[in-house]
């Protein structure tokens, strides 16, 4: 596994009390301040598979230990801990810079992802 829980734990606890600077977070806390930048922000290029999605989306709730019931904690794994987890991954397993990883996210940035059997989960 590239990202533990640990680290998963880390980047929640982080962007709850706002120690890293996320627009997504912001956004997320903030929903009426931009519905131009929101809308940015959902146009994204996925890296995973429906099947991978939802493995990562589990995994978040297993660690985080958020209740499902909370249409708030959807939208808080689905907006925010998603998209910056994908920045974990593509940090860790591409060395990609922030910006770099943020770019990725907007178009597939010459990536080409194997979608059988990834090591992140």
């Amino acid at each position: 596994m590239v990202i533990e829980d640990q680290e998963i734990l880390n980047l929640h606890e982080v962007l709850k009390t706002d120690t890293i600077r996320s627009n997504r977070m912001f956004l997320f806390k903030h929903p009426t301040f931009s519905p131009k930048l929101k809308m940015k922000f959902n146009e994204k290029f996925c890296f995973f598979d429906e099947e991978q999605t939802e493995r990562i989306i589990e995994r978040l709730y297993t660690v985080t230990q958020l209740p499902r019931d909370s249409l708030e904690n959807t939208t808080y794994i689905l907006d925010v801990l998603t998209p910056e987890l994908t920045l974990l991954i593509l940090h860790k397993t591409e060395g990609f810079h922030r910006f770099q990883a943020e770019m990725a996210l907007q178009s597939n940035f010459g990536l080409e992802v194997k979608k059988s059997n990834p090591p992140w989960f």
